[in-house]
């Protein structure tokens, strides 16, 4: 999951990828993430609490949709060691893909 570049959402992933709130988090995270060289606990934290802000999401409307255009699937390890381990290219690559599949696919 981690070695992969690109990543196939499992079904549940998929359902909720396809909601705008989703869209919304994962828009905002990607903005959030531009900003910075690296990614590590620190800058982590801060990714989520500023993408929590920009997009009005809180808890499980906050996390579940990193999880599902990250690993593709909606529970597994701890976001912060998902973030560590990809690092920030490919989180950015997988964000990005997430939302241009599901710009992609018709509703």
């Amino acid at each position: 999951v981690f070695k992969e570049e690109r990543t196939v959402p499992t079904e549940e992933a998929r359902t909720l990828l396809n909601q705008a709130p989703a869209q919304a988090v994962l828009k905002s995270l990607d903005q959030a993430v531009e900003k910075h060289t690296q990614l590590d606990e620190i800058i982590f934290k801060e990714l989520l609490s500023q993408t929590k802000k920009s997009s009005g999401a809180s808890g499980k409307q906050l996390y579940m949709p990193i999880r599902a255009a990250l690993p593709g699937r909606l529970h597994g390890p701890e976001l912060d060691r998902i973030f560590l381990l990809l690092g920030k290219g490919k989180v950015q690559s997988r964000i990005r893909q997430a939302l241009a599949e599901v710009t992609a696919t018709p509703h």
